[in-house]
């Protein structure tokens, strides 16, 4: 997800998101600064994937109904 020209600064928001079977995970958010970062941004978030289909994560919070 990104969102372009926010706040003063005027500054690019990206959240990755992911999404195993039913479940979708927040990953990591940050302000994209310029290509080189956005690439390693990249890389890291399928260090991430990894350690999801791994299942190694920690849930810090749920959304939505309890069941």
């Amino acid at each position: 997800m990104k969102w372009h020209q926010i706040g003063n600064g005027r500054i690019q928001l990206r959240l990755t998101v992911m999404i195993r079977g039913n479940q979708s995970f927040l990953c990591k958010a940050y302000v994209k600064e310029n290509e080189k970062t956005e690439k390693r941004k990249l890389a890291r978030l399928k260090t991430y994937a990894e350690l999801l289909r791994r299942g190694q994560y920690t849930i810090c919070g749920k959304w939505g109904k309890s069941t």
